[in-house]
């Protein structure tokens, strides 16, 4: 079962069920739908604290390839790529897009309170 480790400034929005997505870099063994997400904050260090679990039901490709965003192979602008950084826990998309670069290639983890 997945564990996915948060930084501090995500924790609340985490915890009170806000953000129910993560973005992740692509894993040997991705997370698959249907699975348990243990959901963390200062994993692995001291001061560990769970937020809370989830049942993934959703994972989709993400590519960010020069700055465009593309989830599941579509392009994603506007209102669309501001409505999806916010609910990565993003203020607006520039903040998105300074911590996530002009390239990156990884997966969207969706979860629903279990």
């Amino acid at each position: 079962m997945p564990a996915f480790n948060f930084q501090k400034r995500f924790a609340e929005r985490v915890r009170a069920g806000v953000k129910c997505q993560t973005i992740r870099t692509r894993r040997k063994h991705p997370p698959r739908v249907g699975q348990t997400a243990y959901l963390y904050v200062g994993l692995r260090a001291t001061g560990t604290e769970k937020l809370g679990e989830g049942v993934i039901w959703r994972v989709r490709t993400l590519l960010i390839q020069d700055g465009a965003v593309y989830l599941e192979g579509k392009l994603l602008d506007g209102v669309d790529l501001f409505s999806f950084a916010q609910a990565d826990g993003f203020a607006d998309v520039n903040a998105f897009r300074l911590f996530f670069g002009h390239n990156f290639d990884g997966h969207c983890v969706e979860w629903r309170a279990a």
